[in-house]
Order: C-alpha cells, then sequence, then structure tokens
C-alpha cells in the first residue's frame, strides 16, 4: 500500500474502514469499521458500518438557556444584625432611646460577626452604630439634665 501525501480520510491500513491521515502519521480516528464479531469467523468485507451525519434539517436542540435571574445575595444573621445597629445608631443620634437600642444590637453584632468570616465592612457598621448609639444617648442625657436642671434649678423664680 501507497503511503498518501495529503492529509484526510484514507483507507485504512489493515483494511479496516477508512483512518485519518494527518499527512504525517495515522491517528486514532477511524470511521466506518467493520464490527468486531463475537464469535465465529471475521465478518466479510461487505459489512461495513455506516458513519452517522448529523441531519441538517433536524431541528437543533435547545441548549440551556443562561440563568437571566440571579436572587439576591442574603447575608447572615450578624451582618444584618450589624447593619441596623448602624441605622439605629443614625436615628439615635436624634433620639436618645434608640441610641441604646443601636448599642446593645451592635455588640451583639460584633461577637456574632467575630466568630464567622464576615466582610470587615460590616465590623465597621458595628462599630459605628455603636459609637453613634452611645453618642446619641450621651447628647439625650445631657439634655435631660439640663431640663431637670432648669426646671428644679433654685436659682430660678
Amino acid at each position: 500500500m501507497t503511503t498518501p501525501t495529503s492529509p484526510g480520510w484514507q483507507p485504512a491500513p489493515d483494511g479496516n474502514g477508512e483512518q485519518w491521515w494527518n499527512g504525517v502519521d495515522w491517528s486514532e480516528s477511524r470511521r466506518g469499521q467493520r464490527p468486531a464479531p463475537a464469535y465465529g469467523p471475521p465478518a466479510p468485507d461487505s459489512v461495513i458500518t455506516p458513519v452517522q451525519r448529523p441531519n441538517p434539517y433536524a431541528p437543533p436542540t435547545p441548549a440551556a438557556a443562561p440563568n437571566q435571574y440571579a436572587p439576591p445575595q442574603v447575608g447572615t444573621p450578624a451582618q444584618s444584625m450589624a447593619t441596623t445597629a448602624l441605622v439605629l445608631g443614625i436615628v439615635g443620634i436624634f433620639i436618645g432611646v434608640v441610641g441604646i437600642v443601636a448599642v446593645i444590637i451592635g455588640v451583639m453584632a460584633r461577637s456574632r460577626l467575630n466568630q464567622e468570616p464576615a466582610l470587615p465592612k460590616y465590623r465597621s457598621y458595628a462599630t459605628t452604630g455603636i459609637v453613634l448609639g452611645a453618642i446619641g444617648f450621651g447628647l439625650s442625657s445631657f439634655n435631660v439634665l439640663l431640663l431637670f436642671g432648669s426646671i428644679f434649678s433654685p436659682f430660678t423664680n
């Protein structure tokens, strides 16, 4: 048998179907092979498995659609508590009683965030909530003391 010069499907050197010649060497790719008999004499040369070609007129198989909707990322309860402490700390500047709640929730959030891997911004949220809540409660307490001091002052008429 002569060696082919151009790459392509060529009759296999062993006579079993066709084999791909890449221009330098025979590859392992084959087509049209005779099926190996389970028993008995080898199959005659006339029995060759036809190559299955795709039907160009068949409808395309639907590809998996990409996920169009991504659900919102939900944080851990400790992250939610840290955000709540920050918001309550801001409100606590104006309403002192809310500042106490911000401090309590902020301390709880900090202790929970120290037990889990969390983003640093949530620790800063909790810390800022604690500080703002304490400042708000301090200002509110000072205002209450000034109010009672002006009402019950012995120096007023």
